[in-house]
């Protein structure tokens, strides 16, 4: 009885003997290495083993010949196989500027199946159902390519175009092969062929090689020559063994794009090319004294989608003492990740960063016979550039109802400083003088306490207020006295974003040389978002704040002596599945509704247009346009002002804090004809409110409640708003705001002749 590995290996040998045929059949007594050549090629991706295997059969001479030139037509592909497992193998050493893009396709069956949407083979979970999910083979059939790369060594000056070298695997896609190899002899000469493999030449300006998996073209037939000797191990050096790109090796990995600029020989080629063109001027010399381009290393970018997400990082190297003061300018201490102990758990988004060091010991300035620090003009500059080492601010989802919720989400400022009695001292001075100037409040604010913490808190209008408070070295300012009770608590309790599980892996990617970070949860930010908008629009959101509970978005920098280091990542990726398919649905209800309301209106079949919104708003909340459309058919079809009014209510309280929507829906009712003026009331209430939303600082909306007032009767009132309207506008459409005044005007003097006769 044989083993299950026996059986695979028998199958695979019998499935090979039809390819071979009788030179196969020879080996089978004499030689059996390419058959486990075949075998471990074919059934366990050993192509390492493979190639080694097949090697053996090609130097043996007691192999059969025709054996020999199978086994090396497959070790020559396998060869190819495994030299664009790194393109850079492939690449010339002096290469300037290298990018490289790796197996699309796989990236993005990656990226489908963490939003959800790869189909997995499954039936979709209930009949009648609409299902989102993409098949894994339209991947592969459209994006199942290896990859590509380019790698720039020069730059001619004569033709001004780069010189350098492209690597294309078309992979299994062997249509895109096909077309290549039918366009090329079309298209272009066939030339002397390079390494046996033949060659086209493209207009004189390219040449192009076809290998057994790859198109490799360049301007210089030398390139592709030592493209394919590095293809077949004829020659060593290459991008790869180059101290430039040994340096990212492990940084590479698995990117879906990455590419690396070597600045060193190029700067060089620049400052050449600027003398070329105009020599070295003053402008250029203070670039150079700022810059330091000499001691620029390179450049790097990559683009990674993980098991965790999908990240984007951008590098810059500099020489170990180099003197750009460009580069150490932009150069912020690192983040004390004390200052983030006072940020809350569920913070919807925070950022932090750095102003002085954190080990700096800063001594406060002038102090009163008491003691108390004394506040002067230099302290304000002094706390930015001495006493403050770090700061956050931070925003929070809602702990309330929409209808409670203030003017401003729930938000704060987090300043860790050096001498705390000094921060207090200007604080609060700077917000009580700022209160007393905008007619909040008194310059000392109030006292108040927040759990167990002595608090000022300090009016403005508007219904406005700014509480302050300090808990040991930590200055707490928040725009809420909720922020500062979640911040102290934070702090005291250890519910910080340090300790929140949606944060606490990116707070562990920060480095030491981390200088400033900004973390948004986009669930939670969602959900601010929802708190501040119409009932009517929130519905929609529901589904998508479920499918963000995960994620989070993270930008960082670190910026050390030689480095600094972009990096944007976003993890938790939202399975979106269930909310394409809703949002799918959705779209072909409004679409049906659609039709059978433009039908019923074709046969002026008013009620039954009204019939068929009724269905719809009977099962789901009536939205903006929905409501709008059934106001208009009451208005302009059944010509029922009554019924229209009413579901003019209606749309005014949808759009209530929408100053734009109402604005709109206001100026429609003033101007279209198929109203006919007999919504003018309404259109003033709407107006009204608008500009109220909006503090009657929009000329646009000022101008509306001008034609509001006109239509109405209040000419007065119109003329003075159309003046206003016309301040406003800093000119913007002054004719029509002109041609407006001039109306009104001439509507009040008719009505002054009429009243003297």
């Amino acid at each position: 009885m044989f083993c299950r590995k026996s059986c695979v290996t028998f199958l695979v040998c019998m499935s090979v003997v039809p390819l071979f045929g009788s030179s196969a059949m020879a080996v089978e007594k004499g030689d059996g290495r390419f058959y486990h050549a075949y075998y471990a090629e074919h059934a366990e991706g050993d192509l390492d083993r493979a190639a080694d295997l097949y090697a053996e059969v090609v130097g043996d001479r007691q192999v059969d010949r025709s054996l020999r030139s199978k086994a090396e037509v497959r070790l020559a592909a396998l060869r190819e196989e495994l030299a664009v497992v790194d393109f850079a193998r492939l690449m010339p050493p002096n290469t300037l500027v290298y990018a490289e893009l790796t197996r699309p396709g796989d990236q993005l069956m990656k990226l489908l199946d963490q939003l959800g949407v790869l189909s997995d083979g499954s039936l979709p979970p209930a009949v009648g159902g609409r299902h989102v999910a993409i098949s894994p083979a339209l991947i592969k059939e459209t994006l199942g390519i290896r990859g590509a790369a380019v790698a720039i060594t020069g730059f001619n000056l004569v033709k001004q175009v780069p010189s350098g070298v492209a690597v294309f695997h078309h992979g299994d896609l062997d249509v895109i092969r096909g077309l290549i190899e039918t366009g090329l002899p079309m298209g272009a000469k066939l030339i002397e062929p390079i390494g046996g493999f033949p060659t086209y030449d493209v207009d004189g300006e390219a040449l192009v090689t076809l290998t057994n998996r790859l198109v490799i073209a360049s301007a210089e037939r030398s390139q592709i020559e030592n493209v394919v000797r590095r293809l077949k191990g004829e020659l060593d050096n290459s991008l790869a063994t180059t101290e430039m790109l040994a340096d990212y090796g492990e940084a590479r990995g698995d990117s879906l794009a990455f590419f690396v600029i070597n600045a060193k020989p190029i700067m060089p080629m620049v400052k050449a090319m600027s003398g070329a063109l105009g020599g070295q001027g003053h402008e250029v010399a203070l670039v150079e004294a700022l810059v330091d381009p000499d001691s620029l290393q390179s450049l790097i970018g990559q683009i990674r989608v993980g098991d965790d997400g999908i990240g984007l990082e951008l590098a810059l190297r500099m020489d170990e003492g180099h003197r750009s003061l460009v580069y150490n300018l932009l150069r912020t201490p690192a983040i004390n990740k004390e200052t983030l102990k006072c940020v809350p758990a569920d913070a919807a988004a925070f950022m932090v960063g750095a102003l002085n060091e954190a080990s700096s010991r800063y001594q406060g300035g002038a102090t009163d016979s008491g003691g108390s620090p004394v506040v002067t003009l230099l302290d304000i500059g002094r706390e930015v550039f001495a006493n403050v080492t770090s700061f956050s601010i931070f925003v929070l989802p809602p702990e309330r109802g929409p209808a409670s919720m203030p003017v401003f989400p729930d938000a704060g400022l987090v300043l860790t400083v050096n001498d705390a009695a000094k921060s207090e001292a200007l604080w609060t001075q700077m917000l009580g003088i700022a209160s007393l100037a905008t007619g909040g409040g008194a310059i000392e604010g109030a006292s108040t306490e927040i759990s167990g913490v002595a608090v000022r808190r300090f009016e403005f209008p508007e219904g406005v207020t700014v509480y302050y408070a300090t808990v040991g070295n930590d200055v707490l300012i928040g725009g809420s006295a909720s922020a500062i009770e979640r911040s102290i608590d934070a702090k005291r309790k250890g519910r910080s974003v340090l300790n929140d599980d949606r944060f606490s892996r990116r707070m562990a990617d920060l480095s030491p040389s981390t200088t400033k970070g900004v973390f948004v949860h986009a669930g939670r930010c969602a959900a601010i978002a929802k708190a501040y908008m119409p009932a009517s629009e929130t519905a929609e959101l529901s589904k998508m704040l479920e499918a963000l509970s995960e994620t989070v978005v993270s930008l960082s920098v670190e910026h050390s002596d030689q480095v600094l280091r972009f990096s944007a990542k976003v993890t938790g990726v939202p399975d979106i599945s269930d909310v394409l398919a809703a949002v799918i649905d959705e779209e072909m209800r409004r679409e049906d509704l659609h039709r059978t309301v433009s039908r019923a209106e074709g046969r002026s079949d008013w009620d039954g247009a009204l019939a068929a919104i009724e269905d719809t708003t009977a099962v789901r909340p009536a939205s903006s346009k929905l409501l709008r459309k059934k106001f208009d058919i009451l208005a302009t079809g059944k010509k029922d002002r009554a019924a229209a009014l009413a579901v003019g209510d209606g749309l005014f309280e949808m759009h209530r804090d929408n100053a734009n929507g109402l604005n709109n829906v206001a100026w429609d009712l003033l101007t279209k004809k198929r109203y006919g003026g007999n919504y003018g009331q309404l259109a003033l209430k709407m107006s009204v409110r608008s500009n109220d939303l909006t503090g009657g600082k929009n000329w646009a909306y000022v101008d509306t409640l001008a034609l509001a007032k006109f239509e109405t009767g209040d000419v007065g009132g119109a003329i003075e708003l159309a003046k206003k309207a016309i301040d406003l506008s800093g000119g913007a459409g002054a004719d029509d705001l002109q041609a407006a005044l001039k109306r009104f005007e001439a509507a009040a003097e008719r009505q002054l002749a009429g009243g003297a006769r």
